[in-house]
C-alpha cells in the first residue's frame, strides 16, 4: 500500500489543529469529543446548562467567580476584566454544540473510509488487520473478549491521562504542555515496548 509522505501528513494534521485552535477556539481531541457526547446524552440538563453558560458575558462570569472566591476566603477582591486580545481561556474554551461534535467524529470515519475506497487500499487494510488479529489472538470468542478488555484498558487510560494521541500528542505537545509531553512519552513508550514483546513471543 502507498501512504502519503510523512511531511504531507504532518502538514495536513497541523492545518486541522490550527484551524480548530484559531477559528473554532478549541484544541483538537478525539476521545474528549466522545466523552462530551456521552455526557450530553446521559445528562441533557447539564448540556442545556453548558449552552446557556456559553452565552453569558465573560465579565459577568469573572465577577461571579471573584465574588464567590471573596466570600469563601473572607477577603475583598476586585473582579478582573475579560480581555479578548489576551486570549482568555474563557473565550478559547467556549461551548461546542452537540451536533458539531457528532459531525466531527462522523467525518473522521467517513473521510478515512472514502480515502481507502478511492485508492483501493481499504480491502488491503481489512485483510491485513484480519490476518494480524488471527495470528496474534486467534479467531474464537476468547479473542473478542481480549479485544473488549483492550478497549476498556485504552478507555481507562485515556480518561486517567485526560486525553489521547490527538489531544496530548498533537495539540498538547505542539503547545509544549508538560503533562501532554509526559503522557505522550508514556503511551508511545508503552506501545513500543508492547510491540517488541509481542514480536519476540510470536
Amino acid at each position: 500500500m502507498d501512504y502519503l509522505p510523512f511531511w504531507l501528513g504532518g502538514i495536513a494534521l497541523a492545518g486541522v489543529a490550527l484551524w480548530m485552535w484559531i477559528l473554532e477556539g478549541r484544541t483538537l481531541g478525539v476521545t474528549g469529543q466522545v466523552t462530551r457526547i456521552v455526557d450530553a446524552f446521559a445528562d441533557p440538563d447539564g448540556e442545556a446548562e453548558a449552552v446557556e453558560f456559553s452565552k453569558r458575558d465573560p465579565n459577568d462570569v469573572l465577577a461571579a467567580l471573584a465574588a464567590a472566591t471573596a466570600a469563601e476566603l473572607g477577603v475583598d477582591l476586585d473582579a478582573p476584566k475579560h480581555d479578548d486580545s489576551a486570549g482568555s481561556r474563557l473565550d478559547m474554551q467556549r461551548h461546542v454544540p452537540l451536533p458539531s461534535r457528532i459531525l466531527f467524529l462522523l467525518f473522521i470515519v467517513l473521510g478515512s473510509l472514502t480515502g481507502g475506497l478511492l485508492d483501493g487500499s481499504f480491502e488491503g487494510v481489512r485483510t491485513s488487520l484480519a490476518e494480524g488479529h488471527a495470528a496474534f489472538i486467534g479467531t474464537g470468542w476468547q479473542s473478542w473478549l481480549l479485544l473488549l478488555g483492550g478497549g476498556v484498558a485504552v478507555g481507562f487510560g485515556t480518561r486517567m491521562s485526560g486525553g489521547c494521541t490527538s489531544g496530548h500528542g498533537l495539540s498538547g505537545c505542539s503547545r509544549i504542555v508538560p503533562r501532554s509531553i509526559v503522557a505522550t512519552m508514556t503511551f508511545l513508550g508503552t506501545a513500543v515496548l508492547f510491540t517488541l514483546v509481542t514480536k519476540a513471543l510470536m
